[in-house]
């Protein structure tokens, strides 16, 4: 895709406001030269949706970013006509949930691992996994037939993709986002943050920039089942915390400038 920008980068005269959400591809020669020579130097500005990438701009070669910016992405903004049906899920426990593809380097597995061990210790504790079971069967078919091994079926619950993000998160006491690879940020986090939940996230990538440790979130100290169950119970011993981190973490969108007007403002900068 890199090669595409190149005849913007040699013939327009004009000042570049380059917003990116993942990190440089420089692992190829003639991408890192490109990244090097041409990208980082002819960018009056890089617009970073994470101090994460912002670092990664600055190893591909961006020398001088005293003009680069971090502006975390807005919580995304629903069509009201998916609100229309209700997930497949009555509440009647507290309740982690995960919201995202079923693919191994998304860490499921390790929540199923997690919740097949709390399931066995504790009462009244539910799990939700929302995603299309299609994206990679044969890794999702391995999760289900986990699940259904046991007698657990009805309190951890494949309920395949949701439209209903307002009803999701009204269910959900807590998400968990144990992803495996480093990730640029973390959408589900902000619109986690936006409806009043508190996130469960392993410390890589982007997304601890966007929780506070044990106030609006918790951060794994492994990235390994026994990781997410020290989280996950956490929150089972202590349950007023819940309620606690759910208000910080909405309050946190004002911390964080993704409320409407700070995100506007900051744009308006960029554009300067």
């Amino acid at each position: 895709m890199y090669l595409n920008l190149i005849p913007s980068f040699i013939l327009i005269p004009t000042r570049i406001v380059y917003r990116i959400g993942d990190a440089p591809l420089v692992g190829w020669k003639p991408f890192k030269y490109l990244w090097k020579k041409y990208i980082t130097l002819r960018t009056y500005r890089f617009v970073c949706i994470s101090r994460f990438i912002k670092d990664k701009v600055s190893e591909a070669g961006r020398s001088n970013n005293n003009q680069d910016m971090i502006i975390y992405n807005y919580p995304p903004v629903r069509n009201s006509r998916e609100a229309a049906s209700k997930i497949n899920y009555i509440k009647n426990a507290v309740t982690f949930s995960y919201l995202g593809q079923l693919i191994h380097g998304k860490g499921v597995h390790l929540i199923i691992d997690a919740a097949l061990e709390i399931c066995h210790k504790y009462r009244g504790i539910n799990f939700i996994i929302a995603g299309s079971l299609e994206y990679d069967k044969l890794y999702s078919k391995e999760l289900v037939q986990k699940v259904n091994s046991t007698h657990f079926q009805d309190r951890i619950l494949f309920l395949g993709p949701v439209s209903n993000m307002e009803d999701f998160f009204a269910k959900t006491d807590v998400i968990i986002t144990p992803s495996l690879k480093e990730e640029p940020l973390g959408n589900v986090i902000v619109e986690a943050k936006s409806c009043t939940t508190p996130s469960i996230i392993f410390n890589s990538g982007g997304m601890p920039e966007l929780i506070k440790h044990k106030q609006d979130g918790f951060i794994c100290r492994e990235s390994t089942k026994e990781g997410l169950m020290e989280a996950i119970e956490y929150y089972i011993q202590n349950p007023e915390n819940i309620m606690d981190h759910s208000q910080n973490a909405l309050d946190s969108i004002n911390t964080l400038k993704i409320n409407y007007q700070d995100f506007r403002n900051n744009w308006e900068k960029a554009f300067a």
